[in-house]
């Protein structure tokens, strides 16, 4: 894929909501903004209230197939001169690559899902493989998953991982406050997870290791950050009951002030785990 001189990029994704995917999609848009690159950020649906994105546009999809979304990406394509597009996740990517391909410009999709189930190879990512030109994946086991489930071609795809912001260390002032807005006692010894409650995150092996800790450790505490399916968050919750450590484990949902609580927590526990495909 040959970039143009001049990028005009259209950035498009479903949905701005707590997750990481939002933070990635801000950050980009945010980032091509800084470098003098004209960004049209879309959205289709209405972002939660929080999000901070100037002139970010708004398109309405509903339940099922919405094929007048591809007419209405054309126009804004047309109109702001777009020549390069950045979708995130599939249904993003399904419309936007079919605007971008019937006006003649490249689609990059990128694909954040920790949902397995997003990885097969459906009608929806079939037309995502034909109608868009080149493919991001968020870590090397995405990567694995386009490569060996969709079957999309290795020298089309690409792995970038999301940025960190490691300028600036917190002092103890700022963990205090940090731990006052998250409301956690100054005498816990505070271990935080960020992530889907799949397996392929591996909580279930922090609540396996809490298990032998918590014996010689009572101030411990486990905070979890993200969301799943119900069955997925209720697996967590038997399993710590399993270990008897329940009381031990608090379950956030999904957070918008992420950097917050890494702040206020004293450890960041997240394993290594490969997903078998």
């Amino acid at each position: 894929m040959t970039l143009p001189t001049q990028l005009r990029v259209l950035e498009v994704v479903q949905s701005l909501e707590k997750g990481g995917r939002t933070t990635r999609f801000t950050d980009t848009v945010l980032g091509l903004r800084a470098q003098d690159v004209f960004t049209v950020p879309l959205c289709l649906s209405e972002p939660e209230y929080w999000v901070d994105i100037p002139e970010v546009k708004v398109l309405h999809k509903k339940a099922g197939i919405n094929w007048k979304l591809v007419f209405q990406i054309r126009r804004i394509i047309k109109k702001n001169n777009i020549n390069l597009i950045h979708a995130h996740c599939e249904f993003s990517q399904l419309y936007a690559s079919i605007a971008g391909f019937t006006c003649g410009i490249s689609t990059v999709a990128t694909f954040h899902r920790s949902d397995l189930s997003k990885y097969q190879p459906n009608i929806v990512n079939k037309l995502i493989k034909f109608f868009a030109s080149y493919y991001i994946a968020v870590s090397h086991d995405r990567l694995s998953l386009l490569t060996n489930n969709l079957q999309l071609p290795k020298t089309k795809c690409a792995v970038v991982h999301g940025g960190a912001r490691i300028d600036e260390k917190p002092n103890e002032g700022s963990i205090n406050n940090a731990r006052n807005d998250v409301n956690i006692p100054y005498n816990e010894i505070a271990l935080l997870s960020i992530g889907h409650l799949g397996t392929i995150k591996g909580h279930q092996d922090t609540l396996k290791a809490l298990e032998n800790l918590t014996t010689k450790n009572p101030n411990l505490h486990l905070y979890i950050a993200g969301d799943g399916t119900p069955a997925e968050k209720k697996t967590l919750i038997d399993l710590a009951a399993t270990f008897n450590i329940s009381q031990y484990i608090t379950f956030l949902g999904q957070v918008n002030n992420a950097l917050t609580w890494i702040e206020a927590c004293d450890i960041f526990v997240q394993p290594d785990r490969k997903s078998v495909v």
